[in-house]
């Protein structure tokens, strides 16, 4: 990718532990105002993604998603 003798060029994370390592020293780096940023968006995507879930299930099952057991013939 680019000349790896200098000490802080770009480089290729090597395996996974090494990726893990490097995006620890990212996240740390981060000032508290953006890793609550961060976070606030990772809750609303969470929560899109569950309403999402929800909504198929209940269109798959043709009535509103009550989190029990499907309607009584």
């Amino acid at each position: 990718m680019t000349d790896h003798n200098e000490p802080d060029a770009p480089q290729w994370d090597r395996g996974w532990e090494e990726h893990k390592r490097r995006q620890l020293v990212r996240l740390a780096r981060l000032p508290f105002a953006q890793k609550l940023e961060w976070l606030e968006e990772a809750q609303r995507l969470g929560e899109f993604l569950v309403s999402q879930a929800t909504r198929k299930n209940r269109d798959a099952h043709g009535g509103p998603d009550v989190g029990g057991s499907p309607p009584a013939k």
